[in-house]
């Protein structure tokens, strides 16, 4: 049996069960892929005009992701009850956005060539602040590692300097 589903982004959960709906006038929803009909709404529809977004579900399955171009905006949704965990601005447009394969994070492609990491902080998940307290920059004990290793490449950089003022 063949169904159409207006409005379908084509993005849906591991298990088939869910989609996301996406409008071109702005509105993002989650929809019951056996009925068709939506479940739950993220953003209500407003027109925006003609808006380019990207939409997708993360790999375990926690969490909805819109992308709106014209405000370079990503938001956050928690699929089991719809909350919103976070929003982020990007100064530059985004390309590309993929979820890591635990889905505890977003890979962003930018137009102006970097690669962006955004670690999913929700506070309904108990894991997400152990994560976060992992990450180097989050860590005291690395951020004194990385200042010795800078002072000590530092040190280097200042020695062959002043050697190579002495040869000369």
């Amino acid at each position: 049996v063949i169904r159409t589903i207006t409005g379908w982004s084509g993005t849906t959960t591991s298990d088939g069960a869910f989609g996301l709906y996406v409008l071109k006038q702005g509105g993002f929803q989650l929809l019951d892929m056996q009925s068709g009909t939506s479940i739950r709404t993220f953003i209500p529809t407003a027109f925006e005009g003609d808006v380019i977004s990207i939409s997708l579900i993360t790999n375990n399955d926690e969490h909805a992701v819109y992308y709106h171009a014209a405000k370079r905006t990503i938001q956050v949704f928690r699929l089991s009850n719809g909350a919103l965990v976070g929003i982020y601005k990007s100064a530059v447009a985004i390309l590309d956005i993929k979820s890591s394969y635990d889905g505890h994070s977003l890979l962003l492609g930018t137009a102006d060539g970097r690669l962006v990491v955004l670690v999913l902080a929700d506070p309904s998940d108990e894991g997400s602040r152990e994560r976060i307290e992992a990450l180097s920059t989050r860590n005291r004990r690395s951020r004194k590692e990385k200042a010795a290793l800078g002072f000590n490449a530092m040190t280097r950089v200042v020695h062959l300097v002043a050697k190579a003022k002495r040869q000369k």
